[in-house]
């Protein structure tokens, strides 16, 4: 969740700042991550904040994590949960803001009921299992030789959708 730390007002304009954590300034190149919110209401600026903030833990947290370099036999649970909750901070940052016209809200709210209906589905329903494939092939995890990932990996999906 987005810190009110974060946010900071300089010259009548909203500014996001966090600082890099030192174990991982070496691997991000920088010690702090800047982003100028504009000229926008404080609401507004704390919303933007709330994005970047999941942005910045979301690269804060691939920085940090072993899974994309580990052999098969290395994966572990807590890797598998980490790509997952990855995830759905990239699906939270990249979210549209919610359209004004009720028409297209209505849209909205059926189109994400129809998702909500998938999340329900077993780990080894056929769509999970795609998100995990991708999540997994996106981390360079070699799937092949264990076939337990591919569900693993799914209701940890199934989990961080349901938890968030």
């Amino acid at each position: 969740m987005a810190r009110e730390s974060r946010l900071f007002r300089r010259a009548g304009k909203w500014t996001f700042r966090v600082r890099v954590p030192a174990d991982i300034q070496g691997k991000i190149g920088k010690k702090e991550i800047w982003k100028a919110l504009g000229d926008v209401s404080h609401a507004e600026a704390r919303r933007l904040t709330r994005v970047e903030s999941i942005k910045a833990d979301a690269l804060f947290a691939e920085a940090r994590s072993p899974a994309s370099n580990l052999a098969l036999n290395q994966i572990s649970d807590a890797d598998l949960q980490h790509l997952a909750l990855t995830y759905l901070h990239r699906l939270e940052a990249g979210a549209e803001p919610m359209p004004l016209d009720a028409s297209l809200r209505g849209d909205l709210a059926s189109e994400a009921s129809e998702k909500i209906m998938l999340v329900g589905q077993s780990p080894e329903d056929a769509s999970l299992q795609l998100v995990a494939t991708a999540l997994a092939e996106e981390a360079r995890v070699d799937v092949g030789r264990d076939a337990t990932i591919i569900p693993r990996l799914a209701e940890y999906v199934q989990r961080a959708l349901i938890e968030d």
